[in-house]
């Protein structure tokens, strides 16, 4: 028996996806016959108790296996260090390691190179049953108000995602921002081929709201989003992400809170719904929030702003991990100069 094992995959909602779903395919590749993903002692998992494995529980697996990993003083996983295990069950149905490779952050993300890794390679209907959530979290959701307009909808929506803040300037640059209007117009011809007029927008500044609403005007689109989330105003330095990275430095004065923390996961459990049951999205897939789904749904109508042009068959050919084309160096340097590193 092959195990693949990691642990500490990186956390926020969108790139935690995106993470597990590229050792799953570089499992998948190695030919593993179980996907192990332990408890976290990583500083950012602290206010979560260790348990985001528990979040999807079709994560987990046997208790047996996980204690005799635990066990072992020389196997020591992580976000940077992955492992394939051989090993077998004895007759007594104890589980026993034979021996192991470790594959260390060069060998997983460089020497394995993702960007030769293209959509129609992924085996997205396994992946997306790793994503499904748990009963608990999926009570917390349906107490939402805003989770329970989106599904009084039944899936008669277009969904969006707008991803400012420290995602389209600052020292974490990975995206461009793009006009209101340019996203409603193309999510207005998705609304008449669906003949519907409700859209769901999930962003993260009360900026892309009313960017959104003024531009609306000409089109007259029924607009939900979550009238009870906080959304700061289009600062880099307003996002919850950099909040916590530089807490102890830049940010000192403003760093995000565990209730924060802990409220941001539900959050984007409560953004993968609205995408998952949507008729179609628009968003850019510089942001992982927007991404994961978008790989996940593999729908023709889903559009992509960073890569608007591309036909459905292009798609399939895309190099779906590589890095977004919208990085911007001089901004990230700018960013880095300014926070004096």
């Amino acid at each position: 028996m092959k195990i693949f094992l990691t642990k500490n995959v990186w956390w926020p909602f969108g790139s935690h996806i995106y993470h597990i779903m590229q050792r799953s395919h570089f499992a998948d590749l190695h030919q593993c016959d179980k996907f192990v993903y332990l408890e976290n002692n990583h500083l950012a998992y602290a206010t979560f108790d260790g348990y985001i494995p528990s979040y999807f529980p079709n994560l987990n697996t046997s208790q047996t296996i996980i204690d005799v990993i635990n066990a072992r003083k020389d196997i020591k996983p992580s976000h940077k260090e992955n492992y394939i295990i051989s090993g077998e069950y004895t007759k007594n149905d104890k589980f026993e390691i034979d021996n192991y490779d470790i594959y260390s952050y060069s060998d997983f993300f460089i020497k394995f190179n993702f960007s030769n890794v293209k959509l129609q390679d992924l085996n997205i209907n396994k992946y997306k049953n790793l994503f499904v959530p748990s009963e608990s979290i999926n009570n917390l959701l349906n107490n939402i108000k805003f989770t329970q307009q989106v599904d009084a909808l039944n899936g008669d929506y277009i969904a969006t995602h707008v991803r400012w803040t420290d995602k389209i300037t600052g020292p974490s640059q990975e995206g461009v921002q793009y006009s209101p209007d340019l996203y409603l117009s193309r999510i207005n011809k998705l609304c008449k081929k669906f003949n519907t007029v409700n859209l769901v927008l999930n962003c993260d500044s009360i900026d892309a709201v009313l960017g959104f609403q003024e531009a609306n005007k000409k089109y007259n689109l029924n607009i939900i989003y979550d009238k009870d989330e906080i959304l700061p105003e289009n600062k880099w330095e307003n996002s919850l992400f950099q909040r916590w990275a530089l807490r102890g430095t830049y940010l000192k004065d403003n760093p995000s809170t565990d209730f924060e923390l802990e409220n941001d996961m539900i959050n984007g459990f409560k953004i993968f719904r609205t995408f998952m049951n949507c008729r179609a999205m628009v968003g850019c897939t510089s942001s992982c929030m927007y991404k994961s789904p978008f790989i996940l749904r593999n729908n023709e109508n889903d559009i992509d702003l960073d890569y608007v042009d591309e036909t459905f068959d292009q798609r399939q050919n895309r190099f779906i991990f590589r890095n977004p084309k919208t990085v911007d160096r001089q901004i990230r340097q700018k960013g880095r100069e300014e926070i004096g590193r």
